[in-house]
C-alpha cells in the first residue's frame, strides 16, 4: 500500500515544521513521488535534523520491485528489518493516493478507483519511516499499520488486510521517532492507526472537487 504520494510544501515550511538546518533551502521539491525514485525525508544525526534525498524502497528480496512499505507489527521480529529500526526517518506528506476496488454486482467487473487521502486541516503530515545508508544511494521505507475505518474503505483490495501508513501526529511524536538515542522499543508505541473518533482524515476520488468525503454506502457499485 501507499505506492504514490504528494508533497505540497515550500522548503521554509519544512524548516519550521521539523526544526531543520537551513541548507534544506537548496533541496528542490517535486509535487508527486513514486517508489524507486528519490524522495525527501527528514533524519536526525546527533542534534541536527536534515532533509535529504533517499530512494523510496529498499532493494527487493526477489523480483524487481523496491520494498517501499514495511509492516510495523512484524519489523522487530524480521532478521532483515530489525537491523534498520534504529535508523529512523520521517516522510513529509500532504496527500496519499490509494486505489479503491469497486465491484459491479451485476457484471462482476472490477474497477480500481484512485483516491486521495489527506488531513482535513490541510496539514503537512509526518509518516514514520526507516532508512539504510550504504555504498550505493541511501534508501528508505514507510512504516504501515492496521488501517483505521476510513482508510480501510479505500485500501480494500482482497485478500490483503487493509493497511495505512503510520502517521506521527505532532511534534512530540515525530521528535521521539527521530531521536537517535531512543531504541526502537521505546518508539514502537507511536506506530498505530489514526483514531477514528478524532475524524482527522478525509478521502475523495482523484480529480474530484475538494471537501468531499467517501460515501460508504456506495463502495461496491
Amino acid at each position: 500500500m501507499c505506492n504514490r504520494y504528494r508533497l505540497k510544501a515550500k522548503p521554509d515550511q519544512l524548516i519550521d515544521m521539523f526544526d531543520l538546518i537551513r541548507e534544506v533551502a537548496d533541496l528542490a521539491l517535486a509535487a508527486e513521488y513514486f517508489p524507486g525514485k528519490a524522495v525527501p525525508v527528514v533524519r536526525q544525526v546527533g542534534p541536527a535534523r536534515r532533509l535529504e534525498r533517499m530512494v523510496w524502497g529498499f532493494p527487493p528480496f526477489k523480483g524487481t520491485r523496491p520494498i517501499n512499505n514495511t509492516r510495523a507489527e512484524d519489523a522487530a521480529s524480521s532478521r532483515f528489518w530489525a537491523k534498520h529500526l534504529n535508523h529512523r526517518c520521517v516522510f513529509p506528506l500532504s496527500e496519499a493516493i490509494e486505489w479503491q476496488h469497486r465491484v459491479n454486482r451485476k457484471t462482476g467487473e472490477l474497477k480500481k478507483v484512485p483516491h486521495v487521502l489527506r488531513f482535513r486541516d490541510g496539514r503537512i503530515a509526518a509518516v514514520a519511516g526507516i532508512y539504510q545508508v550504504g555504498q550505493d544511494a541511501a534508501c528508505c521505507s514507510m512504516l504501515t499499520c492496521r488501517a483505521n475505518r476510513l482508510w480501510a474503505t479505500i485500501h480494500n483490495a482482497k485478500p490483503d488486510d487493509p493497511r495505512m501508513v503510520c502517521f506521527l501526529l505532532d511534534r512530540d511524536a515525530w521528535g521521539a521517532w527521530l531521536d537517535p538515542t531512543q531504541p526502537f522499543e521505546a518508539a514502537r508505541g507511536l506506530l498505530k492507526p489514526v483514531p477514528d473518533e478524532l475524524d482527522l482524515l478525509m478521502a475523495e476520488p482523484l480529480g474530484s472537487p475538494p471537501a468531499k468525503t467517501v460515501d460508504e454506502d456506495h463502495l461496491f457499485g
